[in-house]
């Protein structure tokens, strides 16, 4: 039986013995007692709610807030309850059917009122809690007491007022701790519980109370859990974050370095004098003043370098660089840009200041130095170029320096300023590489084909591409052009000019079935170059040619000018299955040392060994000991300058392999190589 029936049983049987007017006044007190207690419990159950909603409202996770309504919504007094959002929506009700729906208005009736609590947090109004009230019980009992207490009122008035108070304190006791319960959650503290026990309403309000407060303590403790973790992750992540641009910024900082300077001296490269140069004619023209460009070369450097090797050498260059860093201010720059060759930029000077500046490198230089134990003395040439006098941009007073150093070079001079009258070369030299560059640019180079030919079999088995120059109606050679392609930078993009129509050629050929070999030609500057590797891999795959169709040749002597870095580009070329070809061996002083470390597949006998074959008998022996030797090296011999059928044979008989020179036949372009009668036939040669 539920406590108000208990209550009102009491009241009756009371009544029915006391019969009397004082009961009226009894009931009176205790409806009085009865309203002001049901309206704490109405309070407390609307601040409970909104305590209880302010999580769930935050969160938007009503499951659990959902239970705790239906519990409330038990109680016959109450008719409906409901949780609405910011938005005016409701989130959560005792009946599911309003959930998501606008929220009703809130009108109180003879029979019904609303009790609603705005719930807030410090970021402001998050909702509301409504709860809907019936009078209808409440107004029925009102007029059974007042029909009770007039025929009772003078007898039980004594005994209501008894029974009031008794039952006013029933309900406070546990309404009161169920109160303060509330007041305790709201300050914060979440371990409150009531520890009511019995089956009445009071009793399972409290036990319901202490259920929520327990599941909302759990779910408190893992949000707070959660944050934890949460702010721990993201304090790793920034510290991670943090650590990586530092990785990332210092990496940046190095590899900008190393774009810009000399890995062997530190010294700023070809690509920073250019920045520098470029500011410092901004600069003079600013401030109408005028600054020297130096080319300067190093005298005697390459007998140290063959002599005592590379690494003296290097130690050799970074002495030098050191010495003439010294002589210098900090508003100038002095780079190194090939080999033993190093550019000056001096700011702010004139003619004269520079030609002293410049005698005085070359006595700190003509020093004796000393490197691992070894002494020996180098000297310097020096070129000079003014401006705005020999030049307005950055081109030309490169030129112009480095014909100075030149003419310097050649009269056994320190220093040399340039003088257009006392290098009559110069102008045509500037002529020279305005019509190589449009030459290049509009395709005015041609290739010849030479072929080579099986000494065995006098078969066709490749050809070597060479470039001509269509100059004014003049045919250009190689040896024309390419020497000072070299000096100037354009040999790379001759090289890649030949590269490219030379695989166009193969791919022509491939596709009406012959696969014979192209040998392609290689300056000693394209092995500096690091986009050589890509470039080659790339024309391959458009031209779709075989990469063992394709051979690469170097000259000995271009292997000695770097030989660590030659020895890295011709790997990464051998990887990909070219052959790799020494031209002219025998011409140079220490490529035995290296060829036995060198992914080498070929090797041509420069023609001066084969020309006088015959008739002397020291290069009859050189052109044995070499075909001997690339044998047992596992390499094929290729003779070059074969002009006549008795050295033909007398080749053949020392069991060279491949010959190329004007008896098997001279350069010619490709439709008149496609004519030639070997195309499809073998040479015919005596005894075959």
């Amino acid at each position: 039986m539920s406590l108000k029936y208990r209550i009102a049983v009491v009241i009756f049987l009371l009544e029915a013995v006391m019969m009397s007017i004082v009961f009226y006044t009894t009931v009176s007190r205790s409806q009085e007692i009865n309203e002001k207690q049901l309206e704490i419990n109405e309070r407390v159950i609307l601040d409970l709610l909104g305590d209880l909603s302010r999580l769930a409202l935050f969160t938007f996770e009503y499951d659990n807030l959902q239970t705790y309504i239906e519990k409330i919504a038990e109680d016959p007094h109450v008719v409906k309850v409901l949780i609405i959002d910011r938005n005016r929506r409701v989130a959560a009700s005792s009946n599911v059917n309003d959930i998501g729906l606008s929220a009703p208005e809130l009108k109180d009736t003879s029979y019904e009122y609303w009790l609603l609590k705005e719930v807030k947090n410090a970021s402001g109004v998050l909702g509301s809690v409504a709860v809907n009230y019936s009078q209808a019980e409440l107004i029925a009992a009102k007029r059974e007491v007042l029909f009770l207490g007039v025929r009772v009122a003078l007898v039980g008035m004594t005994i209501i007022a008894v029974v009031g108070v008794l039952t006013g304190y029933l309900l406070t006791r546990r309404l009161e701790v169920l109160s303060n319960a509330a007041q305790r959650i709201k300050e914060g503290h979440l371990d409150v519980q009531t520890n009511l026990a019995g089956r009445d309403e009071l009793a399972l309000l409290g036990q319901t109370f202490d259920g929520m407060v327990t599941s909302f303590k759990v779910s408190v403790d893992k949000l707070r859990s959660g944050e934890n973790e949460l702010r721990k992750a993201r304090d790793e992540l920034e510290n991670r974050v943090d650590e990586r641009t530092m990785e990332l910024a210092t990496a940046n900082k190095e590899l900008e370095r190393l774009a810009m300077h000399d890995p062997l001296t530190n010294l700023p490269n070809r690509a920073l004098l250019l920045l520098r140069l470029q500011q410092a004619i901004e600069g003079s023209q600013r401030n109408q003043s005028m600054f020297a460009m130096l080319m300067m070369d190093l005298d005697r450097f390459k007998e140290v370098n063959d002599t005592l090797g590379h690494d003296v050498g290097d130690e050799l260059l970074v002495q030098v660089s050191s010495r003439v860093a010294t002589l210098l201010r900090k508003s100038d720059t002095v780079a190194r840009i090939g080999g033993d060759e190093f550019a000056i930029v001096l700011s702010d000077v004139t003619q004269e200041q520079a030609m002293l500046i410049s005698g005085k490198i070359g006595r700190c230089l003509s020093s004796e130095f000393e490197v691992a134990n070894h002494k020996f003395n180098i000297g310097c040439s020096i070129g000079i170029a003014m401006f705005p006098e020999h030049g307005l941009d950055s081109s030309v007073l490169l030129k112009c320096a480095d014909l100075a150093m030149y003419v310097a070079k050649r009269n056994h001079l320190n220093h040399v300023v340039y003088d257009a009258a006392e290098s009559p070369q110069s102008e045509s030299v500037l002529s020279l590489d305005n019509s190589l560059r449009q030459a290049i640019e509009q395709d005015e180079l041609l290739l010849h084909y030479q072929p080579k030919v099986d000494l065995q079999t006098g078969t066709l088995i490749g050809v070597e591409a060479l470039v001509r120059w269509q100059h004014d109606d003049h045919l250009l050679y190689p040896d024309k052009f390419i020497p000072y392609a070299e000096k100037t930078g354009l040999i790379r993009n001759i090289t890649r000019w030949v590269l490219k129509t030379a695989l166009k050629q193969q791919s022509q050929w491939q596709s009406v079935g012959e696969n014979m070999k192209m040998s392609v030609n290689l300056s000693f500057k394209d092995l500096g170059d690091h986009s050589l590797v890509s470039y080659i891999s790339e024309s391959l795959d458009r031209w779709q040619v075989n990469p063992e169709c394709l051979m690469l040749e170097i000259t000995e002597t271009s292997v000695m000018e770097d030989p660590h870095q030659t020895l890295e580009i011709l790997r990464q070329l051998d990887e990909m299955g070219l052959g790799i070809s020494i031209d002219d061996f025998g011409t140079g002083y220490s490529s035995l040392v290296y060829l036995k470390k060198l992914p080498v597949d070929e090797i041509k006998i420069d023609r001066s060994f084969v020309t006088d074959l015959l008739s002397n008998s020291d290069s009859l022996v050189i052109v044995r000991s070499i075909i001997d030797l690339a044998h047992n090296l596992d390499m094929t011999v290729t003779a070059e300058g074969v002009e006549t059928m008795e050295v033909w044979e007398k080749l053949s008989s020392l069991g060279c392999d491949v010959s190329q020179g004007y008896y098997s036949g001279p350069p010619m372009s490709s439709e008149d190589l496609v004519r030639s009668p070997f195309f499809t036939a073998p040479l015919t040669v005596a005894g075959n």
